[in-house]
């Protein structure tokens, strides 16, 4: 599914940045781990059936690249500043 790879693509930018950022990886556990935790929160317990309706999942999805994507490469461009800032 290829919604499935660009969400997971983008969401990965993000904790690539928080990870070059913090120099930790446990921050970027616990913000999957919450991730996680809402998806199966909001499919109500039943995440098969939540993911019956395909045509929801993959809207979903895209939106949720989208937001993930635009907020990664702003932390990119602002992680960028800062290196060539201090040199």
């Amino acid at each position: 599914m290829l919604s499935q790879v660009y969400s997971a693509s983008a969401l990965g930018l993000i904790f690539a940045c928080v990870r070059a950022r913090d120099s930790s990886i446990f921050l970027c556990i616990a913000a999957h781990a919450l991730f996680d935790f809402f998806f199966v929160i909001s499919s109500q317990g039943n995440v098969s059936q939540g993911l019956a309706d395909l045509e929801q999942v993959v809207t979903g999805m895209l939106v949720t690249g989208s937001i993930a994507l635009a907020l990664g490469l702003f932390l990119l461009w602002r992680t960028d500043s800062r290196v060539a800032g201090s040199v």
